[in-house]
């Protein structure tokens, strides 16, 4: 009995630890579901449409001015250059800010769809 339980225990631990899907590594429709692209943080996207040729003639296609300019200028402590890692899931990005707000919005557009204030400064 114990080197059965041994033997199960080890063989959920190795599909707990396996590698995802090959169907998650074929994905071309943008999204970026972790930090760094995947679990294996390879920041990598198969996506083709940039390339060496039309690098040049690309244009910001929006811009989003951070929800913590809406804040009081004088909170009490300082946020440093903290980047944040957007993130897209099922069609809508999500980000961070310094003061620990998040956003979630439209990719295409860069309309702002709602934002969390924890109210954590």
């Amino acid at each position: 009995m114990k080197r059965f339980l041994s033997i199960a225990s080890l063989t959920a631990f190795v599909v707990a630890c396996s590698f995802e899907g090959e169907e998650n590594a074929t994905d071309v429709t943008g999204e970026w579901q972790h930090a760094g692209g995947n679990h294996f943080n390879e920041k990598y996207a198969p996506l083709d449409q940039i390339n060496a040729r039309n690098f040049a003639e690309l244009e910001i296609a929006w811009r989003w001015v951070s929800a913590d300019s809406r804040l009081p200028q004088d909170l009490s402590y300082p946020t440093g250059d903290y980047r944040a890692v957007p993130l897209v899931v099922e069609g809508v990005m999500y980000v961070n800010t310094n003061h620990g707000q998040v956003a979630a919005l439209d990719p295409s557009s860069g309309e702002e769809l709602w934002i969390f204030d924890p109210q954590s400064y």
